[in-house]
């Protein structure tokens, strides 16, 4: 899981920003995006060390919560866990 937070908003016109958006779940300021390490790591990489770094105010990386894993695998947050 990343979290990218930015200063004002989104540098979408760097490319490698752009190309994010599509893929991540906005909420105000922060953007967060459920990726595999490999593609995370290059993520961080690369908003740290481009274009995107003047605009970036904050960032967590992090390994995902059980809560993650059971959304991803089709949990409602709404419902909670359904005893069955």
């Amino acid at each position: 899981c990343v979290d990218l937070v930015w200063r004002e908003s989104a540098p979408l016109n760097v490319p490698e920003v752009a190309a994010l958006r599509d893929r991540v779940v906005e909420s105000g300021r922060r953007w967060t995006l459920r990726l595999a390490p490999e593609e995370a790591r290059a993520v961080v990489a690369t908003v740290t060390g481009g274009a995107a770094f003047a605009a970036l105010d904050d960032f967590t990386l992090a390994t995902p919560s059980l809560e993650d894993v059971y959304l991803a695998l089709g949990g409602a947050a709404r419902q909670g866990l359904v005893r069955t």
